[in-house]
C-alpha cells in the first residue's frame, strides 16, 4: 500500500466512506478531510464492487454508488464546478447515469446545479440529461429537464431525444423517455440532416433513427410532432428510407408476401400521412397502391369528399340564379302582372 501522509490518509477514508454509504464515518472524517480531494492510484482497502473509479471526489463516490444521505452531507462543502474526473464525469453526471434519482434531486438543489447541468463529458460531450435518457431513466430525465437544455448537441450531434432512440434498451423506457424530451426538442431541418461544404457535421435526426431501427411505435410518437410544427418536409427523408428498406425485401427468398406484407409496410403507411403530399404521391408510385392503403383509402376520402362539395356547390349556384331570376325588376316598358 502507498504510504500516505495524515491529511491523504484522512481523505482516503471520506473516499472510502463515501462509497459505502456511511454517513457517520463522513461527517467524522470531515473534521480532517478535503471534501475535494480525489481518489489517485490503487489502494487496497478501495478492492470490492463499490470502489470508487481513479479521479473520484467523495461527493462523485457516493453518487456512483446512490448514497443520497452523503451526498446531502458532502454537497454544501464541495465545490462541485471544479469536480470531475479525467472524462469529465461530474457527480451529477454519474448519478444520472445509474439513475440514482434521490442522488439526482439531491444535487439539483445546490447552487451549483446549472453549472453541472451544463457540464459535458470529453469522449462524445454528453451532458447528464443525454446520459439519463440514453440508458433510460426517465425519472432523471423528467427532474433534470427543468435546468437543462433539451436541444443540446453531443460531438455525434445528437441530442438526448436521439440519445433516447438510437441508445436504450428498454422498449418501454425508452418512449417514456422520448414523450418527456419531444415536446421541448428542437427537431432538425432539412439543412441541419445535411452535410455542409464546410464540413459541418450533419445533424442526426430522432425520426430517421427510429425507423431506421423500424420503431414503428417511436415513430408514431415522433412523426406526429414534426407535422405539427410545420416540417413536413423532414418527414419526407424518413418515408423514403422505410419505402427502401421495405423494397429490399420484396425480392429473395424471405420476401413478405399477404398480410404479412401489409404489416411491414404499416410504418411506411403511417409516415405518408404526415410527410408532404407531393413526396407521399412520389413513393406510392414507386412501390405501388398496395404498400400504401391506408394512405391511399385516405386520399380516395378525401376526393371523393371535393367531388361531393362541389356538386353541392354547382347545385346551390343554381337554386341561386333561379332564385335571383324570380325577384329581377321588369324590363323597362313591361307591363307589371296584375295581382
Amino acid at each position: 500500500m502507498k504510504i500516505l501522509n495524515l491529511f491523504g490518509r484522512y481523505d482516503a477514508q471520506l473516499i472510502e466512506a463515501a462509497a459505502w454509504g456511511n454517513a457517520k464515518a463522513v461527517k467524522k472524517a470531515l473534521k480532517h478531510a478535503n471534501p475535494n480531494a480525489k481518489k489517485v492510484g490503487d489502494l487496497g482497502f478501495f478492492a470490492g464492487q463499490n470502489a470508487p473509479r481513479n479521479e473520484d471526489t467523495p461527493i462523485m463516490a457516493a453518487a456512483r454508488n446512490g448514497h443520497a444521505e452523503c451526498v446531502r452531507i458532502l454537497a454544501p462543502v464541495s465545490d462541485l464546478q471544479t469536480q470531475h474526473n479525467t472524462n469529465w464525469e461530474s457527480a451529477l453526471f454519474v448519478a444520472a447515469e445509474r439513475g440514482y434519482l434521490a442522488c439526482v434531486q439531491a444535487l439539483l438543489e445546490c447552487p451549483q446545479a446549472h453549472y453541472l447541468c451544463k457540464m459535458m463529458t470529453l469522449d462524445r460531450g454528453d451532458t447528464a440529461l443525454g446520459i439519463a435518457a440514453a440508458r433510460g431513466h426517465a425519472e432523471c430525465v423528467k427532474a433534470l429537464l427543468p435546468l437543462s437544455i433539451p436541444g443540446k448537441l453531443n460531438s455525434e450531434c445528437r441530442t438526448p431525444l436521439c440519445l433516447a432512440v438510437s441508445e436504450c434498451l428498454n422498449p418501454s423506457a425508452a418512449m417514456e423517455c422520448a414523450a418527456l424530451l419531444a415536446p421541448d426538442t428542437k427537431f432538425p431541418s432539412l439543412t441541419d440532416i445535411r452535410p455542409t461544404e464546410h464540413g459541418k457535421k450533419p445533424q442526426i435526426d430522432p425520426l430517421a433513427e427510429a425507423v431506421a431501427a423500424e420503431n414503428a411505435e417511436m415513430a408514431a410518437l415522433l412523426a406526429p410532432l414534426y407535422a405539427q410544427r410545420g416540417q413536413r418536409d423532414c418527414v419526407n427523408p424518413s418515408l423514403g428510407l422505410a419505402v427502401a428498406l421495405m423494397k429490399t425485401r420484396q425480392t429473395g427468398p424471405w420476401a413478405l408476401s399477404g398480410e404479412a406484407a401489409h404489416k411491414a409496410w404499416a410504418l411506411a403507411d403511417m409516415l405518408a400521412f404526415h410527410a408532404e403530399e407531393a413526396f407521399a404521391k412520389e413513393c406510392l408510385a414507386d412501390a405501388g397502391p398496395a404498400c400504401l392503403p391506408r394512405w391511399c383509402a385516405h386520399q380516395e376520402k378525401i376526393a371523393l369528399s371535393l367531388i361531393v362539395e362541389e356538386g353541392k356547390s354547382s347545385q346551390k349556384g343554381d337554386l341561386f340564379a333561379n332564385a335571383q331570376g324570380a325577384f329581377d325588376p321588369p324590363a323597362r316598358g313591361a307591363r307589371s302582372p296584375r295581382l
